[in-house]
């Protein structure tokens, strides 16, 4: 039986694993304490304001950024496949990001269009630099300290691609915006971020159905039946859209500080939905 084991393939898991906003912030304030580590920092930065994979940003060229326009594009090189290849806008923070990183290539010797922004060193304590040539790993053995120190062992560079995609959808944002900036998905993976986004909204839904009727004990006395109204329409709208259940709207009116003949108003004037 022994010799004709044959192991099964180990399976990656499609949907990788995304920092939490709180290590997100944590691992970055880790990477900003030092000064050797500022690369790390400012990499991960790009990374996490553009969704760019490792790949992508190891094989961006001087060319591939303009920073008076705010944009950076992922070239055919480094691009998965064509569907990959895009423009992606950077925000004020990306925009110190490239910055930093410009800044650091032009000093290991990148000034061309069509130099590395990562350039490869060929000397072994790192004074003469390649700048045509991609380095492949530069940032590992500083990654991997970066990542122990925030007590984050599991972190990859590839993982902040999947880090900002999920911060984008859990700010709600369309998934149409999403793989337009971050280039195509597979289809299990626009499911999985589709899902976190509908979480988002569900929860913004829930969150305005509160405020409204908290504010009604707040309304004078005359117009608390036309802000019931207003209340009730919107109780409607979530529940068609199956983005809160009676039970669970009740308990949070009540948290809320409704009394109960309020609520019933609410719920009594919801109309044929309820």
């Amino acid at each position: 039986m022994m010799e004709s084991y044959i192991a099964l393939t180990p399976h990656e898991a499609e949907v990788q694993r995304a920092m939490t906003p709180s290590e997100q912030e944590h691992f970055l304030r880790v990477a900003a304490s030092k000064e050797r580590w500022a690369a790390i920092y400012w990499y991960s930065i790009l990374a996490l304001k553009t969704t760019m994979s490792t790949n992508e940003l190891r094989e961006t060229r001087l060319r591939d950024l303009d920073v008076s326009q705010g944009v950076i594009k992922v070239s055919a090189a480094g691009a998965k496949n064509k569907y990959r290849m895009r423009s992606v806008p950077l925000d004020s923070e990306a925009i110190k990001a490239a910055e930093f990183l410009l800044a650091r290539a032009k000093s290991m010797g990148s000034h061309l269009p069509e130099h590395a922004l990562f350039p490869t060193k060929i000397s072994s304590h790192g004074s003469v630099c390649d700048p045509m040539q991609v380095s492949e790993c530069w940032h590992r053995k500083c990654f991997e300290e970066v990542r122990a120190a925030a007590g984050i062992p599991w972190l990859r560079p590839y993982d902040l691609r999947h880090t900002a995609i999920t911060r984008l959808a859990e700010a709600g944002t369309p998934i149409q915006v999403i793989m337009d900036m971050a280039g195509h998905v597979s289809q299990k993976m626009q499911q999985h971020y589709t899902h976190i986004s509908m979480q988002a909204k569900r929860q913004a839904v829930n969150i305005s159905a509160l405020t409204q009727a908290a504010a009604l004990k707040k309304r004078p006395q005359g117009t608390v039946r036309e802000a019931a109204f207003a209340a009730a329409e919107k109780v409607d709208n979530a529940l068609a859209a199956g983005a809160v259940s009676i039970g669970n709207l009740i308990k949070r009116l009540q948290r809320a500080g409704l009394g109960a003949d309020m609520i019933l108003g609410i719920l009594a004037d919801g109309g044929d939905q309820i």
